[in-house]
């Protein structure tokens, strides 16, 4: 691509630009615009991929394949474990229009954002103020896939009803001739991985609702983080593709063939205010089993129960779950737990200090008089400690107050 192209993306005057430094900077025929994947071929020498350029089918080789078109992804497709969107239940409408059409208000630099029920209005400039951009997000039972089908001006006027929406909101609804609707889609189930030296990042691999540009920004922090990973593993590009994540248990650790690393993991005791002289452990046995009221089979769930704290809980250990009953062995917890390799994956030691402490006090859960509300208080004010706005000290003082207050108010 030669200089700078403008491509019209939509009927209302859309337009895409394309810097042709970008390309340029890939280096000469490695930028490649206009191609329709189709499908793809593992092989010894990497990928190759299926597109169509017009009507022209064309193979073309690469190290590895990054799918990173969208929700409706046409190489997630290609993956056996891709789930396909659920519909979210909103539609999305949007529109451009010339900024002379709009109050003066709307041309300001900023994102205005008008809140109601069932439905919300965010209007911003764009292409340097020349137009405004406006998005209405809408509770609907419409459920095409696709991105741009035409929507009704009187149809997106009923969801901003005039009891219910300031006529300013209506009247800003009421100034584009044509608008374009889409139906929201969603995934809950997290993003499985991709397979050998194929993946997914952005929508494609984890969708999100256009909300907070949140989207947008994932699809930014997953190329910076699969750079990182592809620089690191050049010359085996399917080994920098392997999903990396936060390990929500030790097995993950514990896998070196399916997450390779050459670190020791070692432990260490929750943290406690500097003049604390009797702290309490914020952890807790989490052995939440209980017996039916009323149940005819008592003693059958009893007998579960003890066999869930006790003999039972071997069988748990390999999943990370430390047993609750009193004298267990330390030796076999931390065999079970940490597994055979522990000796070279973890600092044994430091486990066993902070899991087996003679020390540690347990918080257990015997009264949840304001149990919700107190989670709450603990909730808003851990988010403070982490972001620094209080100090851990702060943070004791102030959750005893509000708690205190919390049950005094539902006792």
């Amino acid at each position: 691509m030669i200089g700078r192209q403008l491509a019209e993306a939509d009927t209302i005057g859309q337009f895409v630009e394309i810097d042709a430094h970008i390309v340029e900077r890939l280096g000469q025929g490695l930028g490649k615009l206009d191609h329709r994947f189709d499908d793809y071929a593992s092989h010894a020498n990497g990928i190759t991929v299926q597109a169509f350029r017009g009507k022209q089918l064309v193979d073309e080789r690469g190290a590895a394949l990054i799918g990173a078109d969208g929700i409706w992804s046409a190489v997630g497709n290609r993956l056996k474990n891709h789930r396909k969107p659920a519909f979210a239940h909103r539609t999305a409408w949007r529109t451009l229009v010339p900024s002379d059409n709009v109050p003066d208000y709307l041309r300001a630099p900023a994102v205005h954002l008008f809140l109601g029920m069932d439905a919300h209005l965010v209007a911003y400039p764009v292409k340097a103020g020349a137009l405004v951009n406006i998005v209405g997000i809408v509770n609907d039972n419409w459920s095409e896939a696709g991105w741009n089908a035409p929507g009704d001006r009187a149809e997106i006027l009923r969801h901003f009803a005039r009891f219910t929406w300031h006529e300013s909101v209506r009247e800003l609804i009421g100034i584009p001739q044509r608008w374009l609707k889409w139906a929201l889609f969603d995934n809950a189930t997290p993003f499985a991985g991709g397979a050998g030296a194929v993946t997914l990042i952005g929508d494609a691999a984890h969708p999100m609702l256009p909300f907070l540009a949140q989207g947008a920004g994932m699809a930014v922090e997953d190329a910076a983080v699969l750079a990182d990973r592809l620089k690191e593993h050049s010359d085996n590009p399917a080994a920098g593709l392997l999903p990396v994540k936060p390990p929500p248990s030790l097995r993950f650790i514990g896998d070196k063939e399916q997450y390779p690393h050459d670190f020791v993991t070692t432990f260490a005791p929750l943290p406690v205010p500097a003049d604390a002289t009797d702290p309490w452990n914020g952890g807790g046995i989490n052995n939440w089993i209980m017996a039916k009221e009323g149940t005819p089979n008592l003693d059958a769930a009893w007998t579960f129960i003890r066999f869930w704290l006790v003999d039972g809980a071997k069988y748990m250990l390999k999943a990370g779950k430390v047993p609750a009953f009193p004298g267990t062995d330390e030796d076999t917890v931390i065999e079970g737990i940490l597994g055979p390799d522990r000796d070279t994956l973890y600092d044994v030691e430091a486990y066993r200090k902070v899991v087996f402490a003679d020390d540690i006090r347990l918080v257990t859960d015997s009264i949840t008089t304001a149990g919700a509300e107190i989670q709450t208080i603990v909730d808003g004010l851990s988010d403070r400690l982490f972001i620094g706005e209080i100090s851990v000290d702060e943070w004791v003082t102030e959750a005893k107050t509000q708690a205190d207050a919390a049950i005094a108010a539902a006792s």
